[in-house]
């Protein structure tokens, strides 16, 4: 558009927070601001698998923060969100059917760059297993919500860790995360989970600073914790937990948490029983914590070499310091440590 002089009206075209400036071609260069809207939430059903890349406009891949898909997902969808969704910081995957992430999932496949702006995602409760390196180089990946039955990679690369892990679990009641490999600040189990449970070791591939385990969770199934990487567990207030129980294996017993990268450990209200080998060996616990209104009644105190039974604090080297707020402390004897 010109002016009666024939020169250009405008000096130029911009966007800039939110408007589309129009800077005028006069002495003031006065600028007219337009609000400029793009989506940033979108959600998309897809019915045929494979075909979220053609549901989407070209706006759509360049300026949708948080992204929704529904239904029926494949391979090749995954490949759009990484490759295509040019800003996304949020996917929500968990009303698909899809039942495993590929390798490199999002990472640009074997290229391992890492997808720079993605910060949550959530995973859907069909799927199984998760390939090796999903997201790899993904450094702004903040909180990953993914259900218990996962097998998989969720790390993202040194020197980074992700902030938050939320393990949901597939049958309302179990919470098993035996093959889940990551490096996290948090990791925390649903409200839905009842019971954990899974053979020795079934958190060995755990690294994170703090557990959370909400008091929806009455049962310990199994040495869960056995030479694990956590450093601090957190229970909700008002557990049901009563035992801190083992495993056995060939007539070894497992302890609870032995081996552990453990730290410091209150142990929960309800707990009654700490059972044999429960803490055995854990070189970093440093302080034990019982609480004024404790119902603990045992700590394991028996030994047996063939056996392996040991006391629940036995080979607990740096263990200093053990506070009881019970006016009268429970009972333990020397074999305990």
């Amino acid at each position: 558009m010109n002016g009666e002089d024939g020169d250009a009206f405008f000096k130029g075209v911009s966007i800039a927070n939110g408007f589309v400036v129009f800077t005028l071609n006069d002495k003031e260069s006065t600028e007219i601001k337009i609000p400029f809207y793009s989506e940033t939430e979108l959600t998309v059903h897809v019915t045929e698998p494979g075909t979220l890349k053609s549901l989407l406009t070209d706006e759509q891949m360049r300026t949708v923060l948080s992204l929704k898909v529904i239904g029926n997902i494949n391979d090749d969808d995954i490949q759009t969100i990484d490759a295509s969704m040019l800003v996304v910081e949020k996917v929500d995957l968990s009303e698909t059917d899809i039942t495993a992430l590929p390798d490199g999932a999002f990472c640009g496949g074997a290229l391992l760059y890492g997808k720079q702006t993605l910060k949550h995602i959530i995973l859907p409760e069909t799927c199984v297993s998760v390939g090796s390196k999903v997201f790899y180089g993904c450094r702004n990946l903040q909180t990953i919500i993914a259900p218990s039955t996962y097998a998989g990679d969720f790390n993202i690369g040194t020197p980074y860790k992700l902030q938050h892990i939320i393990i949901t679990t597939l049958d309302e009641e179990y919470g098993s995360v035996y093959k889940i490999s990551t490096v996290a600040s948090n990791v925390e189990f649903s409200r839905r989970t009842k019971r954990l449970k899974g053979p020795q070791a079934s958190l060995y591939g755990i690294t994170c600073d703090s557990l959370y385990i909400p008091n929806t969770v009455t049962t310990f199934e199994g040495a869960i914790f056995y030479k694990s990487a956590i450093k601090h567990i957190v229970f909700e207030k008002n557990t049901n937990i009563k035992s801190l129980e083992y495993s056995t294996s060939n007539g070894v017993r497992y302890g609870f948490m032995s081996g552990s990268a453990i730290e410091e450990f209150e142990i929960p209200s309800s707990v009654e029983r700490i059972e044999t080998n429960a803490f055995n060996s854990c070189k970093s616990l440093k302080k034990i914590i019982i609480p004024a209104d404790s119902k603990l009644t045992y700590m394991a105190s028996e030994i047996s070499v063939s056996t392996g039974y040991h006391g629940c604090f036995s080979s607990c080297d740096n263990l200093a310091t053990i506070i009881s707020y019970r006016r009268v402390p429970p009972p333990c004897y020397k074999e305990t440590f």
